[in-house]
């Protein structure tokens, strides 16, 4: 059984011989971080935005917080005890930092807390510990004159002899250099774009959607309120219950969040549509993010995201199935996005379509659509 991979080791002070002391990645770790990892991206460890202690009752308490983290939008204060993360019962600050530290950026885990006797359930979303420019700058090393580590600059040079190391080449064999693509953010997008393919690849072979490029119209209800959607490449306009909404794409689509307080339910129906139609390579930008888990799914979710106009949308797959599991659409990175969870996929006219869409936003579950109808048109023929 895999418990965990060396990543140091301990050496004499000649650095021949191991002492016997390793220091390892756990298990847990490296699947979690694995399908990070297999994106190509440059990645980074989580953190929570909050700090915590252990108080003099020997509880572990939040000790600051950042009113921009997502643990503070869904309700964690200053003071709070911290009951559990990631389903690990906490009970010492050094339990919280062993728990946090196998979780990549991104990952939404479950998180209780305790307030004045009342217990709390949350999911929190976690933050980077790093921003992606910090990332490339570590990656990078320091400038020639600067210094190696701040810390280190009033330190001798050891006097142990440094050994010559053959001076590297740039010439790249022709077999390996195929295999490399260079895009900022990324040690390799030529495997991030691997990943992508296979998961879009996955999902075509259920249903292909390039040739419903027309109007697609859904009608159904939710918790006994009749809903109607028109979503075209030009926008989406339809009806909830007696409000009349419409979303256009010639504004900015963060100016258009509707209906109100669903986060952009109008703007997620409308990239949910596009993405389909147009698949990732005429979407926007679309990269393969990793794997995350979904909430309310036991499977974890492929993970593509991809930007159009000013927002940003995470789409999550099924590894197994290939259907798309869920979306989450930020228009802006310091807001809750519109959440949107797809089941009850039926066929439609040969292709597999979710009749029971689950809206939330934050904390609040918005509505369940149950749809009754689907038609998918094709796209009208240009005049010649």
């Amino acid at each position: 059984e895999l418990i965990g991979v060396n990543g140091r080791g301990s050496f004499e002070k000649r650095g021949r011989v191991n002492v016997g002391v390793g220091y390892a990645f756990s298990i847990n770790q490296i699947m979690h971080f694995l399908g990070d990892l297999k994106s190509g991206r440059i990645v980074d460890h989580a953190t929570l935005g909050a700090s915590v202690a252990t108080d003099a009752d020997g509880r572990v308490t939040v000790t600051n917080i950042l009113e921009s983290s997502d643990a503070y939008r869904r309700g964690l204060r200053y003071g709070d005890e911290i009951v559990s993360f990631a389903g690990r019962a906490i009970g010492t600050t050094n339990a919280m930092k062993n728990a946090l530290g196998i979780f990549p950026k991104g990952w939404r885990v479950p998180l209780s807390f305790r307030r004045q006797g009342q217990r709390h359930d949350i999911v929190v979303r976690l933050a980077g510990v790093h921003s992606t420019d910090e990332l490339l700058r570590l990656i990078a090393g320091p400038t020639p004159g600067e210094e190696k580590d701040p810390h280190d600059k009033d330190k001798k040079p050891s006097p142990l002899p440094i050994p010559k190391l053959k001076k590297p080449t740039n010439d790249i064999p022709p077999e390996i250099a195929k295999l490399i693509k260079a895009k900022h953010g990324f040690a390799n997008y030529y495997f991030n774009e691997l990943e992508r393919d296979r998961v879009w690849k996955a999902f075509t072979a259920k249903s292909d959607f390039t040739k419903t490029g027309g109007e697609w119209k859904l009608t159904g209800e939710s918790n006994g309120t009749a809903v109607e959607f028109l979503l075209t490449e030009d926008g989406v306009t339809g009806k909830w219950g007696d409000e009349p909404l419409a979303f256009t794409t010639d504004k900015d689509f963060d100016t258009q969040l509707l209906p109100e307080d669903s986060g952009g339910l109008l703007v997620a129906l409308y990239v949910w549509r596009r993405l389909l139609v147009q698949g990732p390579t005429r979407f926007g930008d679309v990269y393969y993010h990793g794997v995350a888990p979904i909430v309310g799914r036991e499977e974890r979710g492929d993970i593509l995201v991809g930007t159009h106009n000013v927002v940003e949308t995470r789409f999550a797959f099924s590894p197994t199935s290939g259907e798309l599991m869920a979306l989450e659409m930020f228009p802006d990175s310091q807001v809750d996005p519109c959440e949107l969870y797809f089941s009850d996929y039926r066929d439609v006219d040969g292709k597999q379509v979710p009749h029971t869409l689950e809206v939330r936003h934050g904390d609040d579950a918005v509505g369940t659509i149950k749809l009754q109808s689907a038609t998918l048109a094709p796209a009208a023929e240009k005049a010649s």
